[in-house]
């Protein structure tokens, strides 16, 4: 995390439809998606 990153704007939360987390293909082809499956969350920041 950068140095300065104070403000925290959690926003656009999707679900993900479950024939999609279901789908061994699409977890191996989205690294973040399985992360998410392993871990129950997943955290994307941005720098704007």
């Amino acid at each position: 995390m950068r140095a300065g990153f104070m403000d925290i704007d959690i926003e656009n939360r999707k679900l993900v439809p479950s024939n999609l987390t279901s789908d061994p293909r699409v977890i191996a082809a989205d690294k973040a998606m399985a992360e998410a499956i392993k871990d129950g969350y997943m955290i994307q920041m941005f720098d704007e």
